[in-house]
């Protein structure tokens, strides 16, 4: 007799389990036909996502700009561009008052006449000069990937603190957008196209590149190791390129009398050439708020290769395949850091990030090419991460900035403390640079009548170490409208004044009070700010004796 089995029924969780998967392929497949619908689109129609970025970009950079205070450097753009004539902004330059070259100054002076001297006027060339660099980075990468992994290209910059520069007035975003042009250029003078025109574009981009801030130089340098390396393929040297480079290199000669003054710099400079600098500013500038961003990115993109990655898809049919010339030039761009920081341990004594801005745009390229690897070509992966980035974007115009945070506690907490303090109207010696300019600035016309700071590159070396900020502000002296007399002639001329000491590495006009052997009296204090009133030795001021007075009284009560 035969005996039937049992059936054997699946088990419930195993059921449940094979039906989440099949959902998820469900879903997954769902949103790869959008992606690859999306990516028809946008091929078909070239000029939506030039058009759909601009309007991502701008109405958030023109509201962030127009809000966003200025700090001490875009401060010494704003007076250094309001000077009246050409001699005059050389002159500053020449004093220190700036380190960029004069075509910045004289580039942003157009701007802010057009659109006002305010934060907006002065910052539209670098968002201009930002938005560029994004444009030239999804052209380029959508050339090697297609046009969704281009938008990530474009927007990735986001990831780094790069996009804070895209609102400041300073030179850097516009040398990202110069750079980027010419990256472009070099591409298609390498593939033949259009040639001439290629090769003008590629002297007119790096040639404004150099004349607008002197670290342009990595821009060449990446250019120029694309093409050795592309010799070693071609067994031949392309002599238009090299000198085109050439020529494009010339305006450092008509500089070169400021990039000499500039070398004063190298010895008590702020940020010195030390690997502690190197490695805290390149961290800092590759993981904004902390790592929070790119802790939330690595999640996402982990997540997209679990999900999309099973299966690898064609990349767009008319995808390139970037020659090797190329990628060496972008890990070039990607290493600029690494060169900024060898070029200040041998030549200027110097590094800061900022000055290896370039690094952004071998960075925005290289990523969306890696991560299309990772993702197999997946464009719903690369919609998900456009959809992140675009929302990352929104945060940044939310966050507010130190220099937002620094105006808040300027207009809300110090401005009206020293109009209070100061009832009797004395001048006041700011010991901090960077707190005097901005002071100075924005704190109203009865205030900056009484403001002071005494600049001496000599003295805050001596005391501090450090004396960027004075070299800055004894450059402008004469040139703007600031009280800027010497340490010297103040003190000879003013036997009575106050002293605001914010216990900053920068002061060096306090220890040398006390050093001369001043007595310094409490006046008023504000957190860790204090105000002090200053009796010179051999000086009996009305002022000094009646705190003196005061103080007395106050102890003979206290007894």
């Amino acid at each position: 007799m035969l005996k039937l089995q049992p059936s054997i029924s699946p088990r419930p969780e195993l059921s449940v389990s094979q039906g989440r998967r099949t959902r998820m392929e469900i879903a997954a497949g769902a949103l790869e036909r959008f992606g690859y619908a999306v990516e028809s689109a946008l091929t078909r129609k070239p000029w939506i996502s030039p058009l759909l970025l601009s309007a991502a970009f701008l109405p958030c950079a023109l509201v962030k700009a127009s809000r966003r205070p200025f700090n001490f450097d875009e401060i010494l753009t704003e007076y250094v561009a309001a000077l009246p004539s050409f001699d005059k902004i050389w002159k500053a330059l020449a004093g220190h008052a700036e380190s960029s070259p004069p075509l910045f100054h004289l580039l942003f002076k157009l701007s802010a006449d057009a659109f006002g001297w305010n934060q907006l006027g002065l910052r539209v060339p670098s968002i201009l000069g930002y938005l560029t660099m994004m444009l030239c980075t999804y052209f380029m990468v959508r050339r090697y990937a297609g046009p969704l992994y281009g938008w990530i290209g474009a927007l990735s910059t986001i990831l780094t603190f790069g996009v804070w520069y895209g609102v400041q007035a300073r030179p850097y975003a516009l040398l990202l957008g110069c750079s980027s042009v010419a990256l472009l250029c070099w591409q298609q003078v390498c593939r033949n196209h259009n040639r001439r025109w290629m090769l003008a574009g590629l002297w007119l981009s790096l040639a404004t590149a150099t004349s607008l801030h002197y670290f342009a130089m990595f821009s060449f340098a990446a250019i120029g190791f694309g093409e050795v390396v592309r010799i070693g393929q071609r067994r031949r040297i392309d002599w238009p390129i090299w000198g085109t480079l050439a020529l494009a290199a010339t305006p450092l000669l008509v500089f070169r009398p400021l990039l000499r003054a500039n070398l004063v710099l190298k010895k008590g400079y702020f940020a010195p050439a030390t690997l502690h600098q190197f490695v805290v500013g390149t961290s800092r500038f590759y993981l904004p708020q902390d790592g929070v961003i790119w802790a939330a990115f690595a999640l996402l993109a982990g997540s997209c290769i679990l999900i999309f990655s099973r299966r690898s898809l064609q990349p767009p049919a008319d995808a390139e395949t970037g020659p090797v010339y190329e990628w060496a030039a972008l890990l070039a761009l990607l290493l600029t850091p690494v060169e900024a920081f060898a070029a200040g341990k041998l030549l200027t004594g110097i590094f800061q990030i900022r000055y290896a801005i370039v690094t952004l745009i071998g960075f925005s390229i290289l990523l969306p090419l890696c991560l299309q690897r990772l993702f197999r070509n997946s464009r719903a992966a690369a919609l998900i991460t456009v959809a992140f980035l675009l929302l990352c974007f929104g945060g940044w115009y939310a966050l507010k900035s130190t220099a937002e945070d620094q105006a808040g506690d300027l207009a809300t907490n110090l401005t009206p403390w020293l109009r209070a303090a100061d009832a009797s109207r004395l001048p006041i010696i700011v010991s901090n640079p960077l707190q005097y300019l901005r002071l100075a600035h924005s704190g109203g016309n009865d205030l900056k009548a009484v403001l002071v700071y005494t600049p001496d590159a000599e003295e805050a070396l001596k005391y501090t170490g450090v004396n960027s900020g004075d070299y800055n502000l004894a450059g402008l002296r004469g040139l703007a409208p600031l009280n800027l007399p010497t340490y010297g002639s103040f003190t000879d001329s003013h036997r009575e004044f106050l002293v605001l000491w914010d216990n900053s590495r920068l002061d060096w006009i306090v220890p040398k009070l006390q050093n001369a052997g001043a007595q310094l009296r409490l006046h008023s204090t504000q957190g860790e700010r204090v105000l002090f009133l200053v009796d010179l030795p051999g000086t009996a001021t009305p002022l000094a004796i009646a705190a003196n007075s005061a103080a007395d009284n106050r102890t003979l009560r206290g007894k």
